[in-house]
């Protein structure tokens, strides 16, 4: 009996400092010190009913509490007027604490590039909601990810997508190379730009001595190219260490995604400091720097967290919340709902998510009122206009072409690949955890997480279709190809004779930059899929959502792209003889692209992936 508790005891402290992000565990740990206290900070005074630390509630108990407390308030209220005002605010504080879910999980985003800055000179683009959590996020992780190229000239605080809203260029490419901002390697060699006049920018002087003249030329082409390679490795690194080292020393719970920790919470379990204050700040803090690190990770997962720990909080203020555990997870469930939909801008995607994924116990007002914060937070970011297009959803998609029955075929093959990569990461990514634990490699975790984001940063920075983000990769690969694209994807060779409507482009011919995109998107396939296997896992904040969709995404791109030349070349097939006429425009990648991001989300979710995709990719 002594050899089990003992064993309870340490797989409890174990627990406490965040075994649950795969740290292996053995009887000498020791706990790390400023963990305890910052823990200590966040667990409540003594009460009584309260529970200890790593044990169950009795939902019967909390059950038959409560029910005792409404019927003394229903009691009270009728002694006096002060009472009734009480007990009708104490009635209403479940949609108080809903309300202020919502509106803390509002978020703001930067327009996309092209759109005009909020304001006539681009200066205050503060919304009114500037203190919530997910903007800060959200604003934090464009800037750093950007800040890993280069940085803005007349305002540093700008990513490259604000930097260039002023940008008086016409076509797209060109307009990403605005002269407002420069790469590492341009400021290095004297050719940066300096803002001059509002709205303008003009080249600042270049030292013409001979020997500067030689200094400018050798960072040039190549050296150019290996200065911008070497600074972003760093940065890199950087990001991935300070991440990884705030968590270790003062939050060990802000590790990985937090949501299989929020199931077991939302089903009877106690965590003390899971959803505490400084589990809060450290996971914001170091979600952005792990996220902007360039690792195979996203922060949706993590913002499901980040919105319970401020539910949590929220309970606080409530006697009727602080002081039943049953009731603070009926918040803790609304927390949950609002996180998705201010992740993704899908309020029914985020109850549905509460309700299938995390809750244990859900009653019908639970359903209304998660629903009620979901609204909020989508309204919220309604009202600020997040996008600068008066649109909530994450990937907002428009296709002008229906597809065709003959098209289940290859739509059937990207289902195949979906639950070939389901099953293939949750076999891999569970013998390396095993792995991790059973070997001397869990005792550095520093270390790990260093190694990882290294060689994701060494093999990333050639191929640009993993140095960006992936929102912003699987935002592309959704994207239908129009007249006025110039990206690679859309290099297609153009009929000059042909005049048809913008939104009505025949299917043409692939040109060099299709094809070099494929062979691209191909080895960016091969990576996504191996690294995101050796980071999920790590001890920093990560989610799985976004690396899930945009395995799927590249995958789909590839098929469709291979359909649509298909189609193309060979109309006379029998299988697009019926349906592909010569001429017309007959296949969409980029919605292949959605259906390949759908099949990857089977292996993630237990509730249908079709309608979650459908609810954070927005298409007509």
């Amino acid at each position: 009996m002594e050899d089990g508790e003992g064993a309870a005891r340490r797989a409890a402290a174990a627990l406490r400092r965040g075994v649950s992000c795969t740290t292996p565990t053995t009887p000498n740990d020791e706990i790390n010190g400023a963990g305890n206290l910052m823990d200590f900070l966040d667990e409540p005074f003594p009460d009584v009913g309260t529970y200890e630390d790593f044990h169950t509630i009795d939902w019967l108990r909390e059950k038959s509490r409560d029910t005792d407390r409404h019927r003394k308030i229903t009691s009270k209220s009728k002694e006096s007027l002060w009472e009734l005002i009480k007990s009708l605010l104490d009635a209403w504080s479940g949609w108080v604490v809903m309300l202020l879910i919502g509106l803390l999980s509002g978020q703001w985003e930067a327009p996309p590039t092209g759109e005009a800055p909020p304001t006539s000179q681009g200066v205050n683009r503060v919304p009114r909601s500037a203190g919530t959590l997910a903007g800060v996020i959200d604003l934090a992780v464009d800037w750093m990810t950007d800040l890993k190229e280069g940085v803005c000239l007349s305002a540093f605080w700008y990513s490259h997508e604000q930097c260039c809203w002023t940008s008086n260029e016409t076509t797209f490419a060109d307009r990403d190379k605005c002269p407002q901002w420069q790469t590492w390697a341009e400021l290095m060699t004297g050719h940066a730009e300096v803002s001059s006049a509002p709205g303008g920018v003009q080249r600042a002087p270049i030292d013409l001595r001979p020997e500067k003249q030689r200094a400018v030329s050798v960072f040039q082409g190549g050296g150019a190219y290996v200065l911008n390679y070497f600074l972003y490795v760093l940065w890199a690194l950087l990001f991935s260490f300070l991440a990884v080292s705030l968590v270790r020393v003062f939050a060990p719970y802000a590790c990985g995604s937090g949501i299989p920790e929020i199931k077991t919470i939302l089903s009877g379990f106690i965590i003390r400091g899971y959803l505490g204050k400084w589990t809060l700040l450290i996971k914001t803090v170091t979600l952005v720097l792990a996220v902007s690190s360039g690792l195979s990770l996203g922060k949706e997962g993590p913002l499901v967290h980040v919105a319970c720990c401020c539910g949590n909080l929220f309970c606080s203020l409530f006697s009727k919340y602080s002081k039943n555990e049953g009731k603070r997870r009926e918040v803790l469930s609304a927390a949950a709902a609002a996180g998705v939909s201010v992740a993704f801008g899908a309020p029914i995607g985020g109850v549905l998510f509460s309700l299938e994924e995390v809750s244990y116990y859900f009653p019908l007002k639970t359903l209304w009122r998660s629903f009620f914060a979901a609204l909020v937070a989508a309204f919220t970011l309604r009202a600020i206009n997040p996008f600068g297009n008066s649109r909530l959803v994450l990937f907002y998609v428009e296709y002008h072409t229906p597809w065709y029955m003959a098209e289940l075929v290859p739509f059937i093959l990207l289902g195949v690949f979906g639950g070939l990569w389901g099953t293939l990461f949750i076999r891999a990514n569970t013998a390396w955890c095993r792995r991790r634990k059973t070997t001397r490699l869990g005792k550095y975790p520093v270390l790990e997480v260093l190694a990882v984001t290294g060689v994701t940063a060494v093999l990333a920075f050639p191929n640009p279709y993993t140095r960006r983000s992936t929102s912003e990769l699987i935002s592309e690969l959704f994207n239908d190809c129009g007249a006025l694209e110039s990206s690679q994807l859309c290099d297609y060779v153009n009929n000059p004779n042909t005049s048809r409507p913008l939104d009505d482009i025949p299917d043409r011919p692939a040109g060099p930059g299709v094809y070099a995109a494929l062979w691209q998107l191909a080895l960016a396939l091969v990576f996504k899929i191996v690294i995101t296997v050796f980071t999920f896992g790590m001890k920093i904040p990560s989610g799985l959502f976004i690396p899930s969709m945009a395995v799927g995404a590249i995958a789909g791109r590839i098929v469709g792209i291979a359909v649509e030349q298909m189609a193309l070349h060979h109309h006379d097939w029998i299988i697009f003889r019926s349906w592909c006429r010569p001429g017309a425009d007959c296949v969409t990648p980029g919605l292949y692209a959605m259906v390949g991001a759908a099949a990857c989300l089977g292996e993630r979710r237990s509730g249908p992936p079709a309608l979650a995709t459908r609810r954070v990719c927005r298409s007509r």
